[in-house]
């Protein structure tokens, strides 16, 4: 005997999602009912765009074959300077690497851009991989990092005006108070600023995990240790540190021995270390992941908890709370993202990646998903308005469901084993079976309104009755 099913609806994820997108704006979704609070479309898009490797004008054809861009890769070190991402060096499965590579993010109109390999002069470093890049008085420096062989602690600078790189900056000149200090030790996977045009190296891994701290001073080309008090955070590798004013915020990393999610201060001025003390929720203990600053607020995308991610996290630096960032859209450059091709179009689980922040966006390039190296580039557009929120959760299924079974709203009415069914056109029409009663044959008989089926039993919102 058949089963028939009247008034269920099953709505696709894919369908909730873009209910919730079209709401990303909102604390507070509004009911149906309820239109008066319906939240104002921001000014910019808010949300993930991947981004071609090559553009070029409608009036400008493009090469065949088409230039290749970097090579897919993770444990590189990425920079922003006027606009342009500039990525150096990395690990492509095989090999360490020292190719540098820009891209034009402004995406000048009716120019070709993407991806162009820097026209360099002078010695580069050599192949490497888990080094820091960061920029500092209108040049790109680079140091330490893996070769293959062994951990360096080589300090190399990059002009942006003449396309020359330095050679080895030893570091060895007296600093402000008349002493020479040593460079950092040999090391990897440690990370960097600039403050006030210097560079300032945290951590790191150099045969032990490290929480030691270094100021290169670029006027004097002099290393000094910097010994700060209070509340020094436990040595670390593969920890993001970023800065606003006069504060260095390190998060995550990983001792040795477990993954971490606490968050560190260190304030220029008085050479402090402190702890911030967080409400919220925070994300899952984890390393190589990148942080930025925007505004108010550290942003942290991906990481590795020992599992690959991509989620997504706000950490409001006046409010001290951390906060899920909910994503609207997920549009490919120059592309028209289909329904069937939507995952594509969301980065993919991902740790020792690199990203950067410019104007209202975060740019983030490559890693490792824990299968495969990656090469795509990825630009999130915060837009004016963006707020990190918990987006309540759907109601469509249950808004649907009043009309299971409900009479004064039923348009059609069936009798089955003496029981009545009130059923919806509109919804039979999903079903072959009823698209043939309605526009076939029995479309006379589906006038009645109460139609008599005898070979079905009675399944109303998929349960018998």
């Amino acid at each position: 005997m058949a089963s028939l099913s009247i008034g269920s609806v099953t709505v696709s994820e894919r369908a909730i999602q873009t209910h919730q997108n079209q709401n990303q704006n909102s604390s507070s979704l509004p009911s149906s009912a309820d239109n008066s609070n319906e939240p104002k479309p921001t000014a910019t898009p808010i949300g993930w765009t991947m981004l071609d490797p090559y553009v070029y004008p409608s009036q400008v054809s493009a090469p065949s074959p088409p230039p290749h861009p970097p090579c897919q890769r993770s444990l590189h070190a990425s920079i922003m300077y006027r606009s342009i991402f500039y990525v150096f060096g990395g690990y492509d499965g095989t090999q360490r690497v020292n190719d540098f590579w820009s891209y034009d993010t402004s995406r000048p109109e009716n120019v070709t851009y993407g991806w162009n390999k820097v026209r360099q002069n002078g010695p580069s470093p050599s192949p490497r991989d888990r080094h820091v890049g960061a920029v500092a008085g209108g040049k790109f420096y680079v140091f330490g990092g893996f070769d293959g062989q062994s951990r360096v602690n080589d300090l190399h600078a990059f002009d942006f005006e003449t396309g020359t790189w330095s050679g080895e900056l030893h570091g060895l000149q007296e600093g402000e108070d008349g002493t020479v200090s040593a460079p950092p030790t040999p090391r990897h996977s440690h990370a960097a600023v600039v403050h006030e045009e210097n560079l300032y190296v945290f951590g790191g891994y150099d045969g032990s995990y490290r929480c030691d701290f270094f100021k290169y001073d670029t006027g004097r080309d002099s290393w000094k240790q910097i010994v700060g008090t209070g509340r020094v955070p436990r040595a670390r590798y593969r920890s993001t540190c970023c800065t606003q004013d006069s504060c260095m915020y390190v998060f995550g990393g990983h001792d040795g021995t477990r993954h971490l999610n606490d968050v560190h201060v260190f304030d220029f001025n008085l050479s402090v270390w402190s702890v911030l003390s967080c409400e919220g929720i925070a994300p899952t203990a984890r390393d190589s992941h990148v942080a930025v600053i925007h505004k108010e607020s550290m942003y942290v995308f991906g990481g590795s908890t020992g599992t690959s991610m991509n989620d997504f996290h706000e950490l409001r630096l006046d409010t001290c709370k951390w906060s899920a960032v909910n994503v609207t859209q997920a549009v490919r450059k120059n592309s028209s993202a289909s329904a069937a091709g939507e995952r594509e179009f969301t980065p993919g689980h991902r740790f020792c990646h690199a990203g950067c922040v410019d104007k209202e966006s975060m740019f983030v390039f490559g890693g490792y998903d824990g299968t495969h190296r990656l090469n795509d580039f990825w630009e999130f557009k915060f837009g004016a308005d963006l707020t990190a929120c918990e987006i309540p959760r759907s109601t469509i299924l249950e808004d649907m469901a009043t009309f299971v079974n409900n009479e004064s709203l039923s348009d059609i009415t069936f009798l089955i084993e003496g029981v009545q069914v009130h059923a919806h056109r509109l919804m039979l029409m999903r079903c072959d079976y009823f698209r043939a009663m309605l526009e076939g044959g029995f479309k006379e008989s589906t006038e009645q309104r109460v139609i008599e089926l005898n070979e079905v039993r009675p399944v109303v919102h998929g349960r018998p009755r």
